[in-house]
Order: C-alpha cells, then structure tokens, then sequence
C-alpha cells in the first residue's frame, strides 16, 4: 500500500478514534453529571413536600396549643359546661380553622366531649371509626412528655383515611398544671388538603398508602426499594420524572408514600447539548483531516516520491559513484544532498567495511538492541532485532533508503538530528516515528555515530522501540487535555484540594469568580481566596467530607452576599486514606433572592410592604375564638385618591398610598397585624387591647397625618379612620364592619377638606404647569365680569361665570407638562388630541368636588367655537351657554394684550382687530361688539 492511501486512512482513523473518545468521555461524564443534577432537583422537590407537611402539622399544633393551654378548657374538662360548647365548638370553628375532629378527653382516657366535622358538605358527622383504638392508656396520643406539656402531632391512619392529628395536654392559660386531660385536633389529609399542599409548593404532590392492592405499577416498585427518612427518584419516560418518600404515622411506621412527578428538563437538555457536541466534534475532525491531507501531499509526499524515485535509480545502478538528482527545494534538497554526501562517504569506507565486517556481525547479531548500518543513505546491515523491530526481513532492508521506514513528517527533524549528532552538537537520543511493514506506526529512539565501514564512512545506528511508553504519556496528556477541557466547560465551580484544603487543580469557572486564573489559585487555601477567613468556614462541606470520608453537600455564604451550593466527594488513596477532596460549587444567589422575594409577596402588598388582604384574614381566624381578646380593629382609608388618580394619574395615587403605610404603620405596636385590605383601605388587627389602647392607636395616627401634611409634600394626606373593640364573643368580622361604619362616618365629617386640600394641591399643579395662563387669570375674570353686566347676564350666571373663569381650565391638571409647554401651532395630532381631553376631564372633578358640581357642564363647552369647530361636542351659536361664549370673548382678548410669555403683547388696537376677525368664527359676534363698545371702548379692559 503506497503512503498516498496509508497516510489518509492513518489520519483519518486516529481522528475517528480520538472524536469517538472524546464523544464516549462526554457522554459519560456530562451524562453523569445532567443525571446527578435532575437527581438532585427532584430530591429537593420532595424535600420541599415533606417540608410543606410539617408546617401543615406544625400550624395544627399551634391551634392546638391556643386551645389546650387555655382558663375556660380547663374549667370545661371538668365542669363540661354547655356554654363552652355553644361558644367555642360552634360549626364555625371548624370551618374557620379547617378542623375535621376535635377531642377532649380527660386523664383516665374517657371521652369528655368530641365533635367530627365534614368541611366539604358543613355538616357535622359520626367520630371517624378506629379512632377510640388510639386512646388506649400509654398511647401516643395521651403521652405528654416528662414534662407534662409537650404533645404529639403527626399521621394517625383510619379506615376513613390518613389524618394529620395534634395532641397536646389541656393546661391553665399560663401553661400550668397539672393536665387534666388530652386536647386532639384532627384535619383529614383528603384531596383537598393534598391540593393546598400543591398549589403551596407549587409541585405535583399525591400521596398513596403502600399497602393497597391497586398501587400503580411505578408506585408499587418504588414503595418496595423506599427506605425511612431517604427520597427515591425514578425516571418515568423520557418526559416525566417521579421522587418518592416514605411518611410515617405517630407510631413512627411508615404510613403513607409521597410522589412528587416534574418534567424531566434537564434530561431534555443535556440529550441536546450533547448532539451538539458530537456533531461539532465530526465537522472539526472532517476539517482537520482534509488539511491535514492537503498539506502532507503539496509539502511532503509528491517531492518525496521524487527523491524516492532518484533514490531507486541510484540503487538500481548499483554504483556508489552515482548521485542523487534533487527533489525540489528546502528539507528535501538537503536530503538529496545528504544523500549524496552519504553515498560518496559509502564509497570511501567499502573497503574498511569489509574488513570489519565479519567482527561487527558478530557483535551485531547478539545485540538486545537494533542495530544498522548505513551507508550512502542506504542499509548496509541491520541485525536482527532491528528486523524484528521493523517487520522487514533482512534481504527487503538491505540497499533500501534508511528514510523510508520514517514517517515522512518527522524525515526532517531526523535528518537534522543524524546530522548534530554526527558532528557531535548532540549528545541525547531523539525519537521519532516509524512505519512497519505492517503499516504500523510506532515511536524509536536513535543515536547514531560516525564509522568506516570497508574503507569507507557511514551512520552506525543503534535504534529502541519506545512506542508503548509514548503511548502510556499520551495517553495521560491526552486525558489530562479532555479533563481541563470538559471541567472548564462546566458552569459549576470545580477545585481539587489536598487533605490541607490547599488548592491542586481548579477550573476556569472557580478561578473567574475571584478574579483570577486557575495557575493563581494553586497552593492557597480555599477559604482564604473564597471567604478571606484563616480558618475553615462553619458547616463547610468540603471539610466535613476529608474529616468523615463520605460526601457533604450544604449552603455557604460568601463576604460578597453570594449564597453556593456545595458538594464535597473525598479522594482516597491506593490504600484508601483521604488524601483530598473534589469540591463542586453553585451559584444559587438569585434562586435564594426569588424564594425570599416570593415567601414576602405571598403575604405582602407589592406597593406599600404592609401585609396584604390574605394575610389579615388568616391572622383573624388565628385570633378568632377569644384566646386573644379583647380584640381590636382599626380601619382608615386615604380620603381623595380617585380624584388624584383621575386628574394627577396613578403614579400620584401610587405614591399617596406609599405615604400613607409610611405614615401610619409606626403608629402601631410590633406585634400588631397592619395591612393593605383594599385599593384605598388599610386595617390592623390588634390582640389584647381594650378601648383606651385602640384609641390611643387612632390619635396617634392623626397625629402622625398632621405632622406629615406639615412637611409640605407636594401632596397633602388626609385619612378617615374607625375603630372598633370586641370581647371573647364578639366574631372579628362584625369587629371589622363595625370599625368600617365608624370609618365612614368620620369621612362624612372630615371628607369636604380632604377634597379642598386635593383641589389646592391640582391648582398648584395646574399653575406650576401653565405660568402664562396664571399669570393672567385675574384679568380674564375682569374682563368677563365686566362683559357680563354689558350684556345683561343674571346675578347666578354672573357667579357661575367668575367661577368658571377660575376653574376653566382645571382638567389642563391631568395632562403632560411637555404638552403643556409647547406652543399649540407646534403640537403632533396626537399630543392636539390629548390637550383636547382636557374639558372632559375637568368635567369629571368639577362633578366630584360639590362646590365646583354647578360650573361642571359649563366647564365641558368652554372650549366649543361659535362657528361648530370646537371640542369636545361640537356645539355652535346660541347651543353654546352664555357664560361660556363670554369667557372665550374675555379670554381671547386677555391673551392678545398680555405681555410675552403669558400673552402676544398686542395693543389695544390691534388686539380689537383680531377680536373682529375671529368674529362670526370662534367667538360670538354679538358679544364682540359688546365688548369692543362696552368694555374696551369705556376703557374697562
């Protein structure tokens, strides 16, 4: 087979075995890794179910402790008196706190009183049967602890169904004794408590006893390899994944199997990922191939088998004298002439070599190593280990080119090195690589020295195969490579640390996230680099896993409020010491911000901070019942806020409400409930306060409104408020009606200077935004005043008139101040339709506000044009009221004589010229001459 197709197919098969490696090593490690990360997610899911049950249990025990630990329990386990009952254990109760039983027994195990309770149908129902099985003496139920005051709480397993059940002993209020008995609250764990478990972990939860016939088939194997206390997680398809754990009741046995199914996304992503690589690992290998090729045959292989065919001709000639022709330029022509040097000095030394011959083969023959001859470029002699070496037999090497059996890429660097060694600037062996008659490549070392061989000179060359050591180092440079590669590629940080926690290795992912380069990183331990600390972090992992052998997974946060998620697996020696560890670290920073952020919103206005209406009804069923009375309420709501909203915008409003929380949240004490329950409403909710406290609270607010206001903000605060208190028996709800009556009534009395303080902030707007149409309001009053008597207007439409001139232009409040501020001949069609608006709204505060509610329709058609082109209804002559057809007069004329900016600065002359002009047009021609002979002409204006 020719070089031409055994360097293709050589090169071609190393890049097919190397792309395949490095594809089994990606799939192997990065399949490894995508199966250990959905492993790991679903094992939290499950972790987070199991944590959602507890809190389940853990607030049923709260319940239980108001309850048990209460004056009027303990008198009633005793006297079982009938008022308790219609009280306390009303249907409400039950519905309230979502309780299917509660049980009060005394403490020889006699059922005093109990009461089950179906939430879904509100009625009252039969004690669930099986449950006196569990009252037994030294049950779990009735066991309180060496204390006497701790309880139980957990699974209790009933024909009708799991319950999540509560025990606790039935005690004074000041948790005194002794206990007179067993207070047990029941809630069964139904569909629909499975549901809110759901939509409170937002995963997909179910729970199955493991016992029934008719498991499903992915339950009843996972039931059978589950274990206490430790998730399972079994794919499900290619789509779903499903974990598992075991509950177990308050008799510590496993009692019913938790599944928790979630589709299996990272799985999705890394099948992905790596086609991506392989298909990107073929084309560089293609490519890499085909120039590879290319350059071998331009560079190398035509000029070769030129010098290869020179060489032949010298050989067949069988002539030392005869010289090879050169093949080309570069390398190749130093070869031709080594060759020829070679062939000369082959010529010189015939004769010395025959007459050492006999000897040297001797010595030749016996050698371990391999042994050659070479003269004038040819084999001369060659021992048998350099036979056994190159697969050639002795009479297929002798006369042949000593290069050919060199790779041809490495004939350079072997010809330079012959050479430096022959005239003895080198000393050391060099390799290079060889091709067998079996068209194997392997690696030799050479030394090679200068003789006489028959008189004349030639190479003495002593030549080792050293391929399987080359293989072993690159083998582990190659592997060392794929490692760096595929580990810089991770997002995780990973670093390898000595028993000391010094650094040996780290990825370029651990080094970027202190700013530097994975060499820096060597030697130093890694929490001085990570934490700036001279010794370990508390509850750090990695030291956990070398000081226990076993790996170690936990949080830790670092100086720069960064939180990680690592996982230490200890490294083991040949005889199985911990000699480091592998540490792989996660940035879960923004996960841990999400959770915080979506645990404040769940019970948390988004606006203001305060609490939000869910929160407040909770806490009113958790103080339901009279544990906390007295209870008080208080409600205020901001007086205004649609008047802002609608003239000033939502914004405003927005920040009107802010003030308000802001002000009035520090009027309460800590443990009081203060929310948002409303669009304008706050409440808060306050246990054990009498009247005198409540009211104090309500002072405190106004108190707190007043010093705000006198601030100066931009907008004035002004709150109506209501409180109310009740006893034990009082429900909260009526507590909360009553408080909202006593809210409005004061907004009745107090409303009308909560409109004039918003009235007088939308002026001061209004005037901020229209300096010129300010600056000559008192004019235009005049002059419409002065018109009005000309033309013989009534007292009342007079009134009306001086009060639209004022609160004409009240809707221009609502609108941009970049509208505003621009000439009108310079306004888009859209801005022109926004100033357009603002009759309309001005029509809107006029009629919220009682003393502007008469000028209302007047001001909606100040704008309309005698001649039917005005806005906003289109209305011409006489359809136009009076006091709006004179205002446009007296504006109009204002405007015109006014000083720039507030007006054109025309004279008295020239401003009746236009008046005349716009006569008939936009104004009333009739009252223009009015105006023209009764006002200006009698020097009025």
């Amino acid at each position: 087979m020719s070089l031409r197709l055994k360097i293709p197919l050589t090169v071609g098969l190393v890049l097919a075995c190397v792309m395949a490696a490095l594809y089994l090593v990606a799939w192997e490690v990065l399949g490894r890794s995508f199966a250990e990360l959905e492993d790991r997610s679903v094992r939290r899911n499950v972790e987070r179910a199991l944590g959602a049950l507890s809190e389940t249990l853990d607030a049923l025990d709260t319940r239980c402790v108001d309850w048990a630990a209460w004056d009027d329990t303990y008198e009633f386990v005793v006297d079982r008196n009938e008022e308790y009952i219609r009280a306390n254990l009303v249907d409400t109760t039950f519905v309230n706190q979502r309780f299917n039983l509660m049980l009060f027994v005394d403490t020889t195990g006699r059922i005093v009183f109990g009461k089950a309770f179906d939430l879904e149908a509100g009625v009252e129902t039969p004690l669930p049967p099986g449950l006196k099985e569990h009252l037994v003496p030294n049950a779990p139920l009735l066991r309180h602890g060496p204390d006497g005051r701790s309880g139980t709480k957990g699974v209790l397993m009933l024909p009708a169904g799991p319950m999540l059940v509560a025990a606790r002993p039935i005690l004074t209020s000041e948790y005194g004794g002794p206990a007179r008995g067993t207070l047990i609250i029941g809630r069964f764990l139904d569909r629909d408590e499975t549901t809110r478990l759901a939509a409170t972990t937002r995963l997909s939860v179910e729970f199955r006893r493991p016992d029934v016939p008719d498991l499903p088939e992915d339950w009843r194997a996972a039931v059978a390899t589950l274990a206490p206390g430790v998730p399972l997680v079994r794919p499900l398809d290619g789509e779903r994944v499903a974990g598992y754990a075991l509950v177990s009741d308050i008799y510590g046995r496993p009692a019913l199997a938790l599944g928790v199914e979630v589709p299996r996304e990272i799985y999705r992503e890394g099948r992905v990922a790596l086609r991506y690589f392989g298909l990107s690992l073929l084309a560089v290998g293609l490519v890499t191939g085909a120039a590879t090729w290319l350059l071998l045959e331009r560079t190398v292989l035509s000029p070769l088998a030129r010098l290869g065919e020179e060489v032949r001709r010298v050989g067949q000639a069988a002539n030392a004298g005869v010289r090879v022709a050169p093949a080309g330029g570069g390398e190749l022509a130093v070869l031709a002439g080594t060759v020829n040097e070679m062939l000369a000095a082959l010529e010189r030394t015939q004769r010395r070599l025959r007459e050492s011959e006999e000897l040297f083969k001797t010595v030749a023959t016996s050698s371990p190593i391999g042994i050659y001859i070479v003269q004038e470029g040819k084999f001369r002699f060659v021992n048998p280990r350099f036979e056994q070496h190159t697969g050639y037999g002795r009479e297929e090497l002798l006369g042949t080119d000593s290069l050919a059996l060199v790779l041809p890429e490495d004939r350079d660097a072997v010809r330079e090195n012959v050479i430096r060694m022959l005239k003895g600037e080198r000393s050391a062996p060099y390799e290079f690589r060889v091709v067998t008659k079996q068209g194997e490549v392997r690696w030799v070392m050479e030394t090679v020295a200068s003789i006489r061989c028959r008189g004349e000179r030639a190479v003495l060359g002593n030549y080792m195969d050293v391929t399987e050591q080359k293989r072993t180092e690159e083998a582990l440079r190659r592997s060392e490579r794929e490692k760096a590669l595929i580990l810089d590629a991770m997002l995780e940080l990973v670093v390898y640390q000595d028993a000391e926690m010094r650094v040996l290795w780290a990825n370029r992912a651990a080094a970027a996230s202190v700013g530097l380069s994975p060499e820096q990183l060597v030697g130093r331990r890694c929490y001085e680099v990570w934490y700036g600390r001279d010794r370990p972090c508390e509850g750090c992992p990695v030291e956990a896993a070398l000081r226990s052998g076993e790996p170690r997974e936990g949080e830790v946060r670092s100086p720069d409020g960064r939180f990680w998620f690592i996982r230490a697996y200890p490294v083991r020696d040949e005889r199985g010491g911990v000699v480091g560890a592998v540490e792989v670290a996660l940035e879960i920073t923004e996960r841990r911000r999400m959770e915080e952020e979506l645990k404040f919103l769940t019970f948390h206005d988004v606006l203001t901070g305060l609490y939000n209406r869910a929160y407040f009804d909770q806490e009113m069923g958790r103080l339901e019942g009279g544990r906390y009375a007295p209870v008080s309420v208080v409600m205020w709501d901001v007086d205004g806020l649609k008047l802002v909203n609608d003239v000033l915008g939502h914004d405003a409003g927005d920040r009107l409400l802010i003030a308000t929380a802001t002000v009035t949240r520090k009027c309460f004490r800590s443990g009081d409930v203060v929310a948002r329950i409303g669009g304008d409403e706050f409440a808060a909710l306050l246990p054990r306060a009498p009247r005198p406290v409540v009211e104090d609270a309500c002072r405190r607010i106004r108190e707190a409104v007043a010093a705000y206001n006198a601030s100066g903000p931009e907008l004035p605060l002004s709150v109506s408020v209501g409180c109310a208190t009740g006893d034990a028996a009082t429900r909260l709800r009526d507590l909360l009606k009553e408080a909202d009556h006593n809210m409005y009534r004061d907004k009745l009395l107090g409303n009308r200077g909560a409109r004039e303080a918003v009235v007088q902030a939308i002026f001061r707007r209004l005037d901020d935004l229209d300096r010129p149409a300010a600056a000559r309001a008192g004019r235009v009053r005049k002059l419409a005043a002065a018109l009005a008597r000309a033309a013989g207007l009534g007292e009342r439409q007079t009134a009306d008139l001086l009060l639209l001139a004022r609160y004409h232009d009240i809707g221009k409040a609502g609108l941009g101040e970049r509208v505003l501020s621009r000439p009108e001949g310079a306004l888009t069609p859209e801005e022109r339709r926004e100033v357009e608006r603002h009759p309309e709204l001005g029509y809107r505060i006029a009629l919220a506000v009682p003393e502007l509610a008469p000028v209302a329709d007047l001001i909606l058609k100040h704008r309309e044009r005698w001649d039917g082109l005005g806005y906003p209804l289109g209305l011409k002559g006489e359809e136009i009221p009076p006091e709006c057809r004179v205002l446009a007069v007296a504006e109009t004329y204002a405007a015109l004589v006014a000083e720039p900016p507030a007006g054109e600065g025309l004279g008295p002359e020239e401003a009746a010229a236009r008046l005349r002009d716009l006569a008939g047009s936009a104004l009333d021609p009739r009252l223009v001459a009015l105006f023209l002979e009764r006002v200006v002409g009698e020097g009025v204006a």
